[in-house]
């Protein structure tokens, strides 16, 4: 993506974020004004009342069971005469 419509997109971003944060930044490939723009990249800092105020979802991860380690039996080498 060109850099004009990346900046635009991030942008349009900022602006629904703003009422939650207290800092925004554009960071990235947007913030060194590269011609080619992959991601865009924003560093935020969220106000205290509304991290407060965010339900916390708890997702336990499942749990995956290991493999079984199979022990090879290896063969010795006749010894050498």
């Amino acid at each position: 993506m060109e850099l004009l419509p990346a900046t635009q997109i991030a942008e349009a971003i900022i602006e629904k974020l703003a009422p939650y944060c207290k800092i925004i930044n554009i960071a990235g490939s947007i913030r060194r004004q590269k011609t080619e723009v992959k991601d865009i990249e924003l560093v935020v800092l969220p106000k205290k009342e509304v991290v407060a105020k965010a339900p916390v979802e708890e997702k336990k991860a499942p749990v995956k069971k290991a493999p079984a380690v199979k022990k090879e039996t290896t063969k010795k080498a006749p010894a050498k005469k």
